[in-house]
């Protein structure tokens, strides 16, 4: 059973891998280059247009640094739950009487198989919240917000098993 899990796990991850990693190159489809600025690119950056006063602006790039933090702090306490969550199957399935019940790991998966998938699904989530953040700023908080709320009740609910 555990063989078999593992193909189907695999087939869904490079589903998902080749729909968000193309678009990690530097490049974007309408020739806009992302990444830190260099000091090149800062003597060569145009000029905000001059019906935007520089308050404006300002306001626009507070907002936007505030969603960066919130939305690297709810990345962090997704990370950090996923890891507990981890923590929390492998302690469950070193006890006799405690199944794993999540179809992707079978009934009793090894140590291997938890961090493998757990790794793959930490580096796919984080992958989809930069891309979502890069994309759409909101949907980025949205999808951290669901995810991180949904990880956290999962986590909440094998506590009934730990002790």
């Amino acid at each position: 059973m555990k063989n078999k899990t593992v193909p189907k796990f695999t087939s869904i991850f490079a589903t998902l891998y080749f729909i968000f990693i193309p678009s990690t190159s530097a490049f974007c489809h309408d020739g806009q280059i992302y990444g830190p600025p260099s000091s090149e690119d800062k003597a060569t950056r145009a000029t905000p247009p001059a019906d935007i006063s520089s308050k404006e602006l300002d306001e626009t790039e507070r907002k936007l640094v505030r969603t960066r933090r919130l939305v690297n702090n709810l990345e962090i306490g997704y990370q950090l739950l996923n890891a507990l969550d981890a923590a929390q199957t492998i302690s469950c399935v070193h006890k006799p009487n405690c199944e794993e019940g999540n179809p992707l790991y079978g009934k009793r998966p090894s140590v291997g198989t938890i961090i493998g998938i757990k790794a793959a699904s930490a580096l796919l989530h984080y992958r989809a919240s930069r891309t979502l953040l890069r994309r759409d700023p909101n949907t980025a908080i949205l999808f951290e917000v669901a995810t991180t709320t949904v990880q956290g009740v999962v986590c909440g609910l094998n506590f009934r098993y730990a002790f």
